[in-house]
């Protein structure tokens, strides 16, 4: 294994189409990726969409109205090594105390994970057009405490 974004670790095809790279490592860290931009597409808009839906529901926002989730499938997609402190967290989403004290709990469990066991991680998922982060905040927020300068992204313009 090597130590960057751009070497394969393993890679499979299963009816996606073209061969999709599985792991990637990058400032130490091992991901989980898609890279095709049809595929991310496809695993955004099929897995990411209800949990968003159900978050915007619990905000007391119809999702219809939603901008993100209105203009998410005509967004394209691509996966990007980006700089951990270029992504910018929602500032609604880290003034809620309950997810603050929940987001520092799971963190540390994380940190720990990757720490003993190089736990397996998926990208963080940001908005493209001003690198808002959309998805990740744990992945996120334990990148940034242990010093990682670089993290993998899906990026929707």
């Amino acid at each position: 294994m090597t130590d960057d974004s751009g070497p394969v670790i393993a890679t499979k095809s299963r009816g996606l189409g073209q061969s999709t790279q599985l792991l990637r490592r990058v400032d130490g860290i091992t991901y989980w990726v898609i890279d095709g931009p049809k595929q991310i597409r496809k695993f955004i808009n099929t897995n990411l969409r209800q949990e968003w839906k159900k978050d915007a529901e619990t905000d007391g926002v119809d999702p219809g109205r939603d901008p993100w989730l209105r203009d998410l499938s005509k967004l394209e997609w691509s996966l990007q090594t980006i700089a951990v402190a270029k992504v910018r967290p929602s500032l609604s989403m880290m003034r809620r105390q309950e997810f603050i004290a929940r987001l520092k709990e799971r963190s540390k469990e994380l940190d720990r994970a990757i720490e003993l066991y190089d736990q397996v991680i998926w990208p963080v998922i940001i908005q493209g057009n001003d690198s808002m982060l959309k998805d990740g905040y744990c992945r996120y927020t334990t990148l940034k405490t242990m010093g990682v300068k670089r993290t993998l992204a899906y990026v929707g313009h």
